[in-house]
């Protein structure tokens, strides 16, 4: 978004339009805002406002384990003197999941509706 546009959405003689709560609306450069911002490009988009549309929510889950173990004996009169049997175990689990949800009126993602959209990476 070029830095020539307002980010919020002004009237005519440049005072900020208020929602019915009193709060700054954004600008989205097109003609259903006020009827004269319409922009050459990036109709439909703000990039301060898509901090607070778009909404993405990451989990992660990790588990790890070691151990050693030795298996060997130091008595001379044993059967199997001085073969030890060293053993290594190791685990790990890492699990990890997104969802994300975005504008239904405005961007890129307004034409679907703003479908909220999921994705998880299984443990490995």
């Amino acid at each position: 978004m070029a830095p020539v546009y307002p980010v919020y959405l002004k009237d005519m003689d440049g005072n900020d339009v208020l929602d019915a709560a009193g709060n700054r609306q954004y600008e989205y450069g097109s003609e259903e805002d006020n009827g004269y911002a319409n922009r050459v490009t990036a109709q439909g988009f703000n990039s301060k406002a898509k901090l607070y549309d778009n909404k993405a929510y990451y989990k992660r889950s990790s588990v790890s384990a070691r151990t050693f173990v030795k298996l060997g004996t130091i008595n001379k009169d044993a059967l199997l003197y001085g073969l030890n049997l060293d053993i290594n175990l190791g685990v790990d689990f890492t699990d990890y999941g997104r969802t994300t949800t975005n504008d239904k009126y405005h961007g890129n993602a307004a034409s679907r509706g703003a479908e909220p959209s999921a994705s998880t990476t299984p443990g490995r």
